[in-house]
């Protein structure tokens, strides 16, 4: 994902659920920042 969309700096995923080899996975919760974005100046 981070590759296809540059904008990324950070992903907090929590919980991330994975499953057996070729079932895929599930994501419950995520927050995207992206770079530039003021909200998250540190």
């Amino acid at each position: 994902m981070v590759v296809d969309h540059p904008l990324i700096y950070e992903m907090d995923i929590n919980p991330l659920m994975v499953y057996n080899a070729g079932d895929g996975c599930t994501c419950v919760d995520i927050r995207i920042t992206l770079e530039g974005d003021q909200a998250c100046v540190r």
